[in-house]
């Protein structure tokens, strides 16, 4: 995590929708810990133990600058992202294990006024991408964290859309319910560990039947990125610390 310079990084920094760009921000580096941060957001690596901890802190609610987004308006992101080198495809495996440890606090809203559901939120995310190696068509699968409309965040399935840069890419996005016993507890550290191949197929099988990835067989579909981090399409400040996040997989035994 404390790479040398002329090493290329695994891991991107993504950030789109806000006043506040990262870039060109001045880096604090610490004996144990290197933060970039600007009046907008915080992004931290820190060794605790022998643990790595990432911590992506975004103040959206100074973002907005005491203003509602209104539909169709973007949102600010801060998540990390990584493109896969090694590919697998989702019929040549076992089982694809997606673990992690996260503690997210201080989820606080700065606007004193009415907040309207359907358009203003703080949600952690975590998204894959499953996608055709010929034709590079791809769909979004996910695997939320947390809502702060919800105790648990709800199942999405629709196109991306919502904002004028969009993708129009079909989004999976399975219901909390389904991915932790209890609801999130806040300032404390929750574990994830899921085998998630079953529903990856099952977001396949429904993309597939609605008309997506329309040139596309499943035997040609692979894993081929993911990003995690805030989407905060209302106008809150949050942090979220993660550790141990690792996914891992194993081939079928009919494949070397």
């Amino acid at each position: 995590m404390f790479p040398d310079g002329n090493k290329r990084p695994d891991w991107r920094l993504a950030q789109w929708g806000t006043n506040y760009s990262l870039e060109g921000a001045e880096e604090r580096v610490g004996k144990n810990s290197r933060i970039i941060e600007n009046a907008g957001k915080l992004v931290e690596l820190r060794k605790d133990g022998d643990d790595t901890v990432l911590r992506l802190y975004i103040k959206a609610g100074d973002d907005y600058g005491g203003k509602l987004r209104k539909a169709g308006e973007s949102w600010p992101h801060l998540l990390v992202e990584q493109s896969f080198d090694i590919r697998p495809k989702i019929c040549e495996l076992k089982n694809f294990i997606v673990s992690y440890e996260v503690r997210i606090s201080g989820v606080q809203t700065v606007y004193e006024g009415v907040l309207d559901n359907s358009l203003h939120a703080a949600q952690l995310v975590m998204f894959f991408t499953l996608q055709d190696v010929n034709t590079g068509d791809y769909i979004w699968f996910g695997l939320p964290i947390c809502d702060s409309r919800f105790d648990f965040p709800h199942e999405h399935r629709a196109a991306d859309a919502g904002k004028d840069d969009a993708a129009s890419k079909y989004i999976y996005s399975v219901g909390g319910r389904r991915l932790w016993r209890s609801k999130i507890r806040m300032d404390e550290w929750e574990k994830f560990d899921m085998d998630v191949l079953p529903l990856m197929k099952e977001a396949l099988k429904d993309a597939f039947k609605k008309g997506w990835l329309k040139d596309s067989d499943l035997k040609n579909i692979a894993i081929s990125s993911m990003n995690t981090g805030w989407e905060m399409p209302g106008p809150f400040n949050a942090s979220a610390e993660y550790k141990n996040l690792s996914a891992r997989y194993e081939k079928t035994s009919s494949q070397k």
